[in-house]
């Protein structure tokens, strides 16, 4: 499984209010889809793959994080060496 199937499927276990057609480039933060809670848990996954704490308070959440591909950018941009 690929680091981009494990990130969907730990998305859709949250059972959030998903479009019916959304994809890896479909809004998550700006549209409100990923809550709080949701983005504390994504917060803790992006933590465990770049192998280093992150601080949400030193980027745009909604510039940085708001697709699963811009989550997947960020993780390899980030990604401890």
């Amino acid at each position: 499984m690929s680091i981009g199937d494990d990130l969907t499927k730990l998305i859709e276990s949250w059972n959030l209010r998903m479009p019916d057609k959304w994809d890896d480039n479909s809004s998550l933060v700006r549209s409100g889809i990923l809550d709080s809670l949701a983005l504390y848990q994504l917060i803790l996954w992006i933590e465990k793959q770049i192998g280093k704490p992150v601080d949400p308070t030193q980027f745009d959440l909604a510039n940085e994080l708001d697709s699963i591909t811009d989550i997947l950018l960020f993780v390899e941009k980030n990604r401890a060496s």
